[in-house]
């Protein structure tokens, strides 16, 4: 009996799934939580309310970095420890940003959840793949990227209202008691996952070369970048040119948020059919939501439509995407998965640097130009990536 054999008879493992999905919720979520919490933390700490957003971007380029650096470190040890060590440090850092007496402590916490964040990210694709069969894996991954999703809606709004609550310490405790949940999940329903072979240069080196994982990762890039450059600035577009008014915006970005988890749900459902056409009609669905906006009355039906419409094509496009790249290296997931993490914060931090610029360049409807165009090359790319592996699958 071959690998693929053995891969297919086993029986899937959905509570780790399940597990693995809520300790992405619980890493997001402790990620965007300062989103929200900027103005009382800078005031506590008695710095900048730009110094404090720095807590954010830390975050972001550290998981970015430690990504591959963790696949390579990582040798032949149990992936089973290492994901519950990085539940761990997601916990400790909660801990440690409640109690930060001034940014550097707090900066030192959030360099910590980026190495969580990283870590986990680069191990998700292959985690999917040890714990389900191989014609189950889109689900699989549409379940853990709806915790992502999950995250995005819910932390920011509800990291606000604990804030007024119990100020934004009390919010950092939350974070770390999602981590203890997160840890005891991982627990009790991962299994022990020997690696098949100990990552390195080579494995990298491999994945690079082929013609399908460069066409997902550019996918990845090109439609992140549009869509955090346009979605960062999407609320001086609802206010200086559909001139909405701010509970308007609040549905509006709501909807956005409930989209992206329908469609992260839905999305696993299509990729497993075709991840290229999936992942390349919902850049076109994000592309022309995105461009409604711009040519279509913006009345507040309107715009909570077309947002909502955004969110559910970006919710499907980031299972389909990652389907795609687990398929295309689902014999050195972990490179890839590493590599895809990397893309998908350098793009975020991109996409946002980007938008500001077309901002301040051309207003808020020239960004809207730039998520379009970047969303339509995305869709052009990896369909045609798509196109050609069928071809070869044929030939």
């Amino acid at each position: 009996m071959d690998a693929t054999d053995a891969s297919e008879k086993f029986e899937a493992n959905w509570p780790a799934v399940f597990a693995v999905s809520f300790a992405m919720f619980a890493l997001v979520s402790a990620e965007l939580l300062p989103i929200s919490l900027l103005s009382p933390v800078a005031a506590d700490l008695d710095v900048a309310v730009g110094a404090a957003g720095q807590a954010v971007t830390l975050t972001a380029i550290t998981a970015a970095i430690s990504s591959p650096l963790f696949v390579l470190g990582v040798g032949r040890f149990d992936r089973r420890p290492l994901v519950l060590g990085l539940a761990v440090i997601l916990a400790v850092s909660g801990l440690l940003s409640a109690v930060a007496s001034s940014l550097w402590a707090l900066l030192v916490a959030r360099f910590l959840l980026g190495v969580a964040l990283g870590g986990t990210w680069a191990m998700v694709t292959a985690l999917a793949l040890r714990l389900v069969p191989p014609q189950k894996v889109a689900r699989a991954m549409s379940i853990i990227l709806t915790g992502v999703s999950a995250a995005s809606v819910v932390a920011p709004p509800v990291g606000a209202y604990l804030g007024e609550v119990w100020n934004w310490r009390g919010t950092f405790i939350v974070a770390a008691v999602l981590g203890v949940i997160a840890v005891a999940g991982l627990l009790a329903t991962l299994p022990k996952l020997p690696p098949a072979a100990a990552p390195g240069l080579a494995s990298f080196r491999i994945t690079l070369t082929r013609g399908a994982v460069l066409a997902g990762l550019a996918t990845v890039f090109l439609v992140l970048s549009g869509h955090y450059a346009g979605f960062t600035y999407i609320r001086p577009f609802f206010e200086q040119v559909a001139a909405l008014e701010i509970n308007a915006i609040s549905f509006a970005l709501l909807l956005f948020g409930a989209g992206g988890v329908i469609g992260s749900m839905i999305g696993g459902i299509w990729a497993s059919r075709s991840a290229a056409l999936t992942a390349s009609g919902s850049a076109v669905g994000l592309m022309l939501a995105a461009g409604s906006l711009m040519f279509v009355d913006p009345t507040p039906v309107a715009a909570s439509a077309a947002t909502a419409i955004w969110g559910f094509a970006f919710g499907v496009f980031s299972v389909a995407i990652a389907t795609w790249n687990a398929e295309a290296a689902s014999d050195h997931a972990e490179a890839v998965g590493a590599l895809q993490a990397t893309s998908f914060q350098v793009a975020i931090a991109l996409g946002a640097g980007l938008g500001g610029i077309a901002v301040s360049a051309y207003g808020p409807v020239g960004v809207l130009v730039f998520t379009c165009a970047a969303a339509l090359l995305g869709a052009i790319l990896i369909l045609a990536a798509g196109f050609r592996m069928r071809q070869q699958r044929t030939a």
